[in-house]
């Protein structure tokens, strides 16, 4: 599933067009290793959440293979979850190591030898019941965030699943909300965040939101379009 490129010295900066094309690849990636149905969507019911687990795995390593073009001596460490021993060599063919053992959060690339060793950051929260409020209060989407928040990283990815367009928007205004209020003492000048928060239902998918820094600011839109069918 490598999309590795040309290394370049220059890292980018995470906008929203680079997000949603690594979260549309991502999704048909699943689809085609899980042989599911085209229009598959991960809806409430049913071994969704582990299989939407597995897309938000993709969707992580897809930004990496992108930002870290050839880059195959950094360490995943990442459980894998529900998913079998034969299927996440899928997700983590072309890197010399997977640790099962997570560091601190559930997807990290690291090089410890370097002298920042830690490359890219991410969380996600697939059960969409879970709540919403904040980090001191309530272990949910908003807990999950904080934790992105408070491990120094230039790159930093999350990826939601809420049940309603209503609880997305929910899910959506506090991240900004405690990004703002954290971004002057947890997030250097240079450092960059991306963020999806997907509905639990199919027929809401281009109600799906993609975040991004910008300016100083978490800046929130919808997807531009979201295809139902993945084609081959």
């Amino acid at each position: 599933m490598s999309l590795m490129t040309a290394p370049s010295l220059e890292k980018p900066a995470l906008d929203k067009s680079m997000i949603e094309k690594w979260l549309l690849d991502s999704r048909c990636n699943i689809i085609h290793y899980f042989d599911l149905p085209k229009d598959w969507w991960p809806i409430t019911q049913g071994d969704n959440q582990s299989k939407a687990t597995a897309w938000a795995n993709d969707f992580f390593l897809r930004a990496l293979d992108a930002l870290y073009p050839k880059e195959s001596d950094l360490v995943i460490a990442c459980n894998k979850g529900r998913v079998t021993r034969s299927e996440a060599a899928v997700f983590y063919a072309g890197y010399s190591n997977h640790s099962q053992s997570q560091i601190m959060l559930d997807f990290v690339a690291v090089r410890w030898d370097d002298a920042m060793p830690i490359k890219l950051t991410a969380e996600s929260e697939m059960n969409a019941a879970d709540s919403v409020g904040e980090p001191t209060t309530a272990k949910g989407y908003i807990w999950d965030f904080f934790k992105l928040l408070v491990v120094p990283c230039k790159y930093r990815l999350y990826m939601a699943r809420a049940s309603g367009v209503e609880k997305m928007k929910q899910v959506a205004t506090c991240m900004r909300k405690l990004y703002q209020r954290h971004r002057g003492n947890l997030f250097s000048e240079t450092d960059q965040f991306g963020g999806v928060v997907i509905p639990g239902a199919e027929k809401q998918r281009n109600e799906t939101l993609i975040l991004w820094t910008e300016g100083g600011v978490l800046q929130c839109e919808k997807i531009s379009d979201f295809p139902l069918i993945c084609e081959d």
